[in-house]
């Protein structure tokens, strides 16, 4: 073959060039250009909404691949093309590799009030399976959502359907035309033909710009050329005229894209298996008939028709990879700059690295850290990030690792959000002299910070390296068994807890040998507790028992946290080794610790008690009635209206600041559910002191009022009742409060104690003065608004109800909207959603949490037509408050994820229900990222948030099953 004809044909085959779908990491991204209406809808119209917005999601294989839509601005009217224009470009969580065959792409157009406007749906691939590229034009159905169904045939909104007036719109096959000409002007083997000519291209674009503004036409000599060239429009373009397209904006590549699905080399199908070592034992089986149903992404799906594809390298280091590894790090310690500094460039990465949430890194990126690691001393957000690329197997880089911390310590303290990522469990904090630091930076905290997060530092006490780990030594977490503590006793009263030690020596010595108001345990312990106690424990457990013997109330909220703990199966043993070292130390800390001591001993057992007694109740044959009075009789018959041990008073254990002095039985109420639970009124010992000072100061004086009542607290208590959950979701609601504060923003939330006091039992704060939304419907005229104004009347006032309970229902609706939304709270009813009357609304009964819910299709958040009505309609300007509301706190709530996650992530093993046993961390965590939005700024976070309220608002499954919960309430 001779030169030219080979040149030739290398030039022929240089235009076959194409990309593999399955090849592609980019983020799917769709660029939504503007809706062009029908010639007799004019744009102006009053009836064609100004502020169109689309929501958009991806659907492969029949099946959602993200769960929330992707949302699109507001839309601009164009007077001159009759279109809607957006220029808005829609970026999807998911890659282009991940798109299925007949993956499509579903539309829908809203209103703001949240009506739909109308819909279409686009096919990524075309029938040949290559993926479109740059403009693509899609015919608009008026007044229906986009048709999620991917099978071509069936879709009732197919935007493919413009194609039969494709050949005629020559407006839009001029943009194609210009779309291509850019495309091979901007690749480096376009031929002498695309060279660029300016001033042709100038007279050209500009004739180009005429024929799709309308004011000109392709010429030709045909009567149809005449036609078009007087008027305008040709007879084909008329009939395009009568419909609506929307114009949307695909990623422009140099090469097609061609589908390709990644294959596997299989071995023989069998069932899959229930277990690894199932698989190992059975990888060559026989067919056969069992099924194994699971659910996958809402649908049942036989698992029968899985392979398993065996990866004997998928566990494997790769050898290559790590002598590389080696040899880079070897060259590095050969020239250790502490002074290094890094170029523009690294340091970009170097931000980018450290802001990113994932703590996934390339080789590369951990390499850069590493590289630079003195510098990033001064920066305290890169701490958790240069822990991740550490090799912890190098002995090397593991003894820097102290010197680095010191740096840090003195160049820029990590904060305390960081500090309790450092406490987790991951392989990286493992060790001891990293959790020293940690303990270090939690010193600065005060008292009402620790009590925050003492929940998830009490839950840290369980990935603690044992206490003969030397400085630089690490023990897996899964291997961590509980410190040995030192009582002078033989080795079988180890792990014995207090109340049991309190049993034995009330027989050895009676309680009359002791000293007043002390009980036996208070001896107990400090007789068995020796100094080298203290030593065998972790630097987080000594850190936690000297805090609380200074602080009644951190003392107060770590004896029941610890308690709970010590049920645990796995891990009780090390808890009660700290509870015992903590009740040691507190009753022998001076006079004022043993009394707080002898004080929540005291409260543990008149706690217990009580519940004994509505347990008692419970299981008498009768109906509410009788059980309530079974209830109130057995309080009084066991003495329960004084404290025990002739206390005078014990704090709250909901609210240590306030002390109790005793119950009132004939007060007591049960609630008709599964564990009937009971609301005891206490009363309060400072106003009852007071008061009868009062009263005694009185007597002599003529004519002196009579005392006024005392001041009393109701609380709930729930026995057969987990409330661990419950307890975490107040804990989060609580903190939020606070975040919110600090930054001025108080939504005037209401959070109430809740306190598990067993892995079985809890007690919670009554609220009073409040009730359900479901009441206040009912009995209120199906008005929020006549409830505040019957309670806050105010005459002259906007709807006569008092500005400070409006404003108080608003932000707190907000508030609650928001928090419900990131912590996925499900299960929402009207009859868990209450209001007092000061117009506080608040949640009640966190029993599906983090995106689980009984219900099919819930909303995001609950929000009702009647909370709308109630801020004066979506046009009042209490209503655009409340908007702004929530979108200010979401967008100060995202700014402390990081806290939320590093919280959450430190109560993967504390035995909540919808953390370790429906679901598990990682998809909580990654469901809670996933709400917060963190890759969007914060204006496109608040239309984002705007989205999902009016969603909330105008969803129809809730109210459906708002109808079929009173049903099943009414026949209960």
């Amino acid at each position: 073959m001779d030169q030219p004809q080979q040149q030739n044909v290398s030039q022929a085959f240089k235009e076959y060039k194409w990309y593999n779908s399955s090849s592609l990491s980019m983020d799917v991204q769709v660029g939504i250009s503007r809706l062009e209406l029908p010639a007799d809808i004019k744009v102006s119209a009053p009836e064609v909404p100004q502020d169109l917005y689309f929501t958009a999601h991806v659907v492969c294989n029949q099946m959602p691949m993200h769960e929330s839509p992707v949302c699109s601005f507001f839309s601009n009217a164009d007077d001159g093309r009759n279109c809607l224009v957006w220029d808005y470009v829609m970026t999807f969580p998911l890659k282009a590799r991940d798109l299925s065959a007949d993956a499509i792409l579903v539309l829908t157009a809203w209103t703001p009030e949240g009506r739909i406007f109308g819909g279409t749906t686009m096919n990524f691939f075309d029938e040949l399976g290559s993926l479109k590229r740059g403009k693509q034009k899609l015919m608009f159905y008026f007044g229906t959502v986009g048709d999620s169904n991917s099978i071509r045939t069936l879709n009732t909104t197919p935007g493919e359907n413009y194609n039969h007036f494709a050949k005629w719109d020559y407006r839009f096959k001029l943009e194609k035309d210009l779309e291509t000409y850019g495309t091979s002007l901007s690749t480096t083997n376009r031929t002498r033909n695309d060279a660029k000519n300016e001033w042709l291209d100038r007279l050209t674009f500009a004739q180009i710009q005429a024929c799709l503004d309308g004011r000109g036409a392709p010429e030709d000599n045909n009567a149809e050329a005449k036609y078009v060239q007087a008027w305008g429009r040709s007879p084909e373009e008329l009939e395009l005229e009568n419909y609506c397209f929307l114009v949307v904006d695909l990623p422009l590549l140099q090469y097609p894209v061609l589908h390709e699905e990644k294959q596997y080399p299989t071995v023989a199908p069998h069932i899959p298996p229930n277990s690894q070592m199932e698989m190992l034992s059975s990888l060559i089986s026989e067919e056969t008939d069992a099924v194994i149903e699971f659910s996958l992404v809402g649908r049942p799906f036989n698992a029968s028709f899985l392979t398993i594809v065996a990866d004997w390298d998928m566990d494997q280091d790769n050898l290559a990879e790590d002598q590389n590894r080696r040899l880079c790090q070897h060259s590095r310690r050969g020239a250790v700059d502490a002074t290094a500094k890094p170029n523009r460039g690294e340091k970009e990465r170097i931000d980018k690295l450290i802001s990113a949430v994932s703590n996934h890194m390339t080789t590369e990126d951990i390499d850069l850290l590493y590289q630079f690691r003195y510098s990033l001393t001064e920066n305290k957000r890169a701490l958790i990030k240069f822990m991740y690329s550490v090799n912890w197997d190098e002995e090397s880089e593991v003894a820097e690792v102290p010197t680095l911390l010191a740096l840090w310590n003195k160049n820029a303290p990590i904060d305390v959000a960081d500090a309790l990522k450092l406490l987790s469990k991951e392989r990286c904090f493992e060790h001891a002299f990293v959790r020293e630091y940690a303990v270090s930076i939690l010193r600065s905290a005060s008292d009402d910070e620790l009590l925050t997060f003492l929940l998830q530092l009490v839950q840290a006490l369980r990935y603690e390296p044992s206490p003969t780990a030397s400085a630089g030594q690490a023990v897996s977490p899964g291997a961590v068994s509980a410190p040995v503590v030192d009582f002078a006793l033989e080795s079988s009263m180890v792990g014995i807890n207090h109340l049991d030690i309190n049993a034995r020596l009330s027989e050895a010595v009676g309680p009359a040998d002791l000293p007043p108001r002390v009980g036996v345990a208070t001896v107990a312990v400090a007789e068995l507790v020796l100094p080298s106690t203290r030593n065998s424990l972790s630097p987080l457990a000594n850190f936690l028992i000297d805090r609380a013997c200074s602080s009644p109330t951190v003392a107060n909220y770590l004896y029941w946290y610890l308690k709970v703990e010590t049920e645990d199966e796995q891990a009780g043993a090390l808890f009660q080794s700290v509870f015992d070292a903590f009740t040691g130390q507190l009753s022998t800390s001076g006079a004022e610790g043993k009394m707080l001591y002898d004080r929540l001993y005291a409260l543990d057992d008149y706690i217990s008690k009580i519940s004994t007694c509505q347990r008692d109740a419970r299981e008498q044959g009768r109906r509410k009635e009788g059980k309530e009075q079974c209830l109130r009789q057995l309080l009084d018959e066991r003495q329960l209206k004084i404290l025990p041990n002739g206390l005078d008073w014990v704090p709250m254990p909901l609210d240590p600041s306030i002390q109790l002095m005793g119950l009132i039985p004939n007060t007591a109420a049960m609630f008709a559910s599964a564990v009937y639970p009971c609301v005891i009124e206490f009363v309060d010992y400072r106003d009852h002191q007071l008061n009868t000072a009062t009263a005694a100061g009185s007597v002599s004086t003529k004519g002196a009022p009579a005392p006024r009542k005392t001041l009393t607290h109701k609380i709930m208590f729930k026995s057969g009742d987990d409330l661990r959950q419950d307890q975490l979701i107040m804990q989060m609601i609580a903190l939020m409060d606070r975040l919110l504060k600090k930054v001025n923003l108080d939504l005037k939330l209401l959070t109430y104690g809740i306190l598990a006091v067993s892995q079985k039992d809890g007690i919670m704060e009554f609220c009073r003065n409040s009730m359900p939304i479901s009441a206040v419907l009912k009995n209120f005229n199906n008005s929020i608004s006549d409830y505040l104004r019957h309670h806050n009347h105010e005459k002259g006032a906007p709807g006569e109800i008092a500005p400070v309970a409006l404003d108080t229902f608003i932000k707190s609706c907000a508030g609650y909207c928001v928090i419900t939304y990131i912590l996925g709270i499900g299960d929402r009813h009207l009859d868990n959603i209450m209001i007092n009357t000061s117009g506080q609304m608040f949640h009640i009964d966190f029993g599906f949490i983090f995106g689980q819910d009984p219900k099919p299709m819930p909303p995001p958040f609950r929000f009702i037509r009647a909370m709308a009505d109630a801020m004066g309609g979506e046009e009042g300007e209490n209503y655009a408050r409340f908007k702004t509301f929530c979108c200010q706190s979401y967008n100060w709530l995202r700014k402390s994820a990081n806290l939320i996650l590093n919280l959450l992530s430190l109560m993967g093993d504390a035995g909540i229900q919808d953390i370790s046993k429906r679901s598990d961390l990682p998809k909580v965590l990654m469901k809670v990222e996933e709400k917060f939005r963190l890759d969007l700024t914060d204006e496109q976070a608040e239309q984002y948030f705007l989205g999902l309220i009016n969603e909330a608002l105008y969803s129809l499954a809730p109210r459906l099953m708002e109808v079929a919960h009173k049903f099943a309430v009414a026949m209960r």
